[in-house]
């Protein structure tokens, strides 16, 4: 039978410019959450305000601390800088307020650097050194109080210009939004297993309350589904089964667990395996972290000084992680004492990023940085790395001359 498209045809199409626009239901649900997120970047900006002008109070004292030692050193010679940093080793951190002992550790910083370039130097042209680093020192702290000021004003003209949200909607609680700077001195290992923590709370009760629904009809079908599925499931061979299910295990399980942020080395006893080509998630070895990796693992005074000059060796991991891999690339070409001494060094390097990680002004991190103390690494701990490391490097050899063949 034909069909007749003749009353089709003769429709018209309605015109929807007399309806009612939709409530804007998407638009109330993000507002809570973009008021949150305004005023957290309201105090995001304060904090660094308050940081910058800390920042600034703290170069202050040492400019000054500075430019008197670069007057007496000029008049007295370098005998001047040698007991100003004997009276600075003697005064003891925590006693006066946190700005002061940071100035103090800093000045004291500056003068160990200038003592130990001009250590080799004749005494006649040590004076003249000595004042051209002051110099040298002073013209950079100013240069860099010079673009403090800068970034200070661009921070308050943004605060200006971004009034805070929260008191000026009734309906936003301020008190919702999570505070800054609370997690800032928790350490990675223990701020991921809160998080994991919360996450499984909030998820148990959602899965109870799913399968409970009011509708009976919703149970009786759900009892249906899962008889079929126990019959479809009785149907199949258990072998299939279990095949499945080993080759889903051993897809989804790895051998060796591989540490945060590296994709392309598996971490064994303080060395990386080599387990690809991903360059971009392993920490690349930096020439500062590879000039301490070079550092003889007796010469502990060359190692803190080497850190007091470069912070970023024990304030990021990765610096560790790059001189342990560079322990195992070394162990596999045969160069058995510098891997040693390589394991040694990324020992070192993550004590202080653990003291780092516990607390950013630990009176241990700031006793070690000032000079004031020397803790060396465990013997057996090193030992016992190292043969790990050389371990996995002989398995890695033998697998190598296995794809390689005779």
């Amino acid at each position: 039978m034909p069909l007749n498209y003749a009353k089709w045809d003769s429709l018209q199409l309605s015109d929807d410019s007399d309806l009612e626009d939709p409530p804007a239901i998407d638009q109330e649900k993000d507002a809570s959450h973009k008021h949150c997120q305004t005023h957290q970047q309201h105090e995001c900006r304060q904090a660094e305000i308050e940081a910058i002008k800390w920042t600034g109070k703290l170069n202050a004292i040492v400019i000054k601390k500075l430019q008197q030692l670069l007057t007496n050193t000029d008049k007295k010679g370098v005998i001047h800088l040698r007991q100003a940093a004997a009276k600075l080793s003697t005064q003891g951190h925590g006693k006066s307020s946190l700005r002061k002992d940071s100035a103090r550790t800093a000045v004291f910083r500056y003068i160990d650097d200038i003592l130990y370039r001009i250590k080799d130097l004749r005494p006649a042209d040590q004076r003249a050194s000595a004042v051209e680093q002051l110099q040298y020192h002073l013209a950079e702290l100013l240069d860099r109080e010079r673009q403090r000021k800068i970034e200070l004003e661009k921070q308050e003209t943004a605060a200006r210009e971004q009034a805070p949200c929260g008191h000026a909607h009734d309906e936003f609680d301020v008190t919702q939004c999570p505070k800054f700077g609370a997690p800032l001195t928790v350490p990675t290992s223990q701020s991921n297993s809160t998080e994991k923590g919360k996450s499984t709370a909030k998820d148990e009760p959602t899965t109870k309350d799913e399968p409970t629904k009011k509708d009976g009809k919703s149970t009786e079908k759900s009892k249906a589904t899962e008889t079929t599925e126990k019959d479809k499931s009785t149907d199949k061979p258990k072998s299939t089964d279990k095949g499945k299910s080993t080759k889903k295990d051993t897809q989804n399980k790895p051998t060796h667990s591989a540490p945060e942020g590296s994709g392309a080395r598996t971490q064994q006893g303080g060395g990386y395996v080599n387990q690809g080509n991903d360059q971009e998630t392993m920490p690349l070895l930096t020439p500062s972290a590879r000039e301490f990796s070079k550092i003889k693992s007796s010469d502990y005074s060359a190692s803190y000084l080497a850190i007091r000059r470069d912070p970023s060796l024990y304030t990021d991991e990765s610096a560790a992680m790059a001189i342990m891999g560079e322990a195992h690339d070394a162990e596999v070409q045969g160069r058995k004492t510098y891997a040693k001494n390589c394991v040694h060094q990324g020992l070192l390097l993550e004590y202080c990023h653990t003291l780092y990680a516990r607390d950013p002004n630990c009176p241990i991190l700031s006793q070690v940085l000032s000079g004031q103390l020397a803790p060396q690494v465990d013997i057996e701990k090193v030992n016992k790395s190292y043969q790990e490391l050389a371990a996995g490097a002989s398995i890695l050899k033998q697998f190598g001359q296995l794809l390689r063949g005779p």
